[in-house]
């Protein structure tokens, strides 16, 4: 032990003193060449303890920070970023529109693709629907019959379930809708089926006296004779054909000689009487 403690206070004293701190004493500062220079770190102690302790001076920056200014760029930065949002927000507003409208454009296509494809599958089974013309009218005058032969011009056959034939003697034109009563309706008791260019044979009993005949002659009265035929079609559904002619006017030297079966029958009346439609879509007949 006494040979340790006289080993250290040996080491202590070759030590070099330690200098002691002075307030009036400052330590020595080297000038840097430029103001961004670090300055160099001095050793300084206390009274108390033995410990170093590295004391660095930094130079102090020339003149005062802005803080405004650097205020300022953070904002500027700031509505910079707004701008920018704004903008991408209202890009992606536009982009929202334009998406729309093309959804729009292509439903409206796509409609008219519909359209037109039922347009062609509607095209081809009305080819193939039965087409009813009126070929010609036969009058018996002993008799007041009166005919009207139908021709079948169509691709399938029509199946014949009621028909309906009137007249009537005016000097005006005819209502603007026909008056179908059901005291002219004939449902057949059989089944009647027209075939493709066949006719089909749809008579009357009209009591017109040669009075009357000679007037109509003369174009001082008009004879309409309209009606309908009711069938079914290759489908199975109710279809009706209305039709409605007239005696076409004869010259004034030619009707004192013209026999009933001479005269000219054209078509006359409105779409009111001449169509071909579903028997649902048409009017009903009154009592």
């Amino acid at each position: 032990m006494i040979i340790l403690l006289a080993t250290g206070g040996a080491y202590a004293q070759s030590q070099p003193p330690i200098p002691s701190a002075d307030e009036n004493s400052s330590p020595p500062e080297k000038h840097a060449k430029n103001n961004h220079e670090a300055a160099k770190p001095t050793i300084g102690s206390t009274a108390d303890s033995p410990l170093f302790v590295q004391v660095v001076n930094f130079p102090k920056p020339e003149g005062n920070i802005d803080v405004t200014a650097n205020k300022g760029k953070e904002d500027a930065r700031w509505i910079t970023a707004d701008q920018f949002t704004a903008l991408f927000t209202g890009g992606i507003f536009l982009c929202g529109i334009f998406q729309l409208r093309l959804f729009r454009k292509t439903l409206l296509e796509t409609r008219k693709a519909a359209d037109a494809t039922r347009d062609s599958a509607d095209a081809v089974v009305a080819i193939e629907l039965p087409i009813l013309i009126i070929e010609g009218v036969d009058i018996n005058m002993k008799m007041g019959g009166f005919a009207i032969r139908l021709g079948n011009h169509g691709r399938t056959p029509a199946i014949i379930s009621s028909d309906y034939l009137t007249y009537k003697i005016a000097a005006k034109s005819l209502p603007i809708k026909p008056d179908y009563s059901e005291d002219s309706l004939n449902i057949t008791p059989t089944i009647r089926v027209v075939e493709p260019k066949y006719e089909c044979s749809v008579g009357r009993q009209f009591p017109i006296t040669q009075e009357q005949w000679d007037s109509i002659l003369k174009s001082d009265m008009i004879l309409w004779v309209y009606g309908f035929v009711e069938y079914r079609d290759f489908l199975k559904i109710e279809r009706r054909d209305g039709f409605c002619i007239s005696i076409k006017p004869v010259p004034q030297k030619m009707y004192t000689t013209m026999e009933p079966s001479s005269v000219t029958w054209v078509q006359d009346g409105s779409a009111e009487y001449n169509y071909s439609k579903r028997k649902d879509e048409c009017v009903s007949l009154s009592s």
